[in-house]
């Protein structure tokens, strides 16, 4: 058996690039919750069909950093055949879950009790629509 958790990673690479991966992930949400943080303070909207396209701006700018991201770093791929194909691939998978995403902060909003406070149930919206976005992409 190994006898450390650092030769068991060593042994299996794929973890690293699991880590990777996760890492990334948690990259392309923080900047995705900035980007919608930082518009909806700036422009004042909380809800309604402006905040989904507002949110599409920091999805966006979330995608392409990952792409950027896991492409270069977490697998390696910059010297891989066929970058188109794995470009339009990414682009499709992106654009699948910017509508995955997009859609479920929405209901989230939509369905926002009277009870919470606006901006903060945003917040929440996009959590969830975010994880929602993961499952789905992974």
């Amino acid at each position: 058996m190994f006898q450390t958790i650092e030769s068991f990673l060593l042994r299996k690479p794929v973890i690293f690039q699991i880590l990777r991966f996760a890492g990334i992930g948690a990259l392309n949400t923080a900047l995705d919750f900035l980007i919608l943080n930082l518009v909806t303070t700036t422009l004042g909207i909380e809800s309604g069909p402006l905040l989904a396209v507002l949110n599409v701006v920091g999805v966006v700018a979330a995608i392409v950093q990952s792409y950027i991201w896991n492409k270069y770093w977490a697998f390696d791929a910059a010297r891989t055949a066929g970058g188109g194909r794995e470009a339009i691939a990414f682009v499709g998978v992106a654009l699948a879950s910017l509508v995955v995403n997009v859609g479920a902060a929405s209901l989230v909003v939509a369905l926002r009790p009277e009870t919470f406070d606006a901006s903060a149930w945003a917040g929440i919206g996009a959590v969830v629509g975010s994880a929602t976005a993961l499952i789905f992409s992974f």
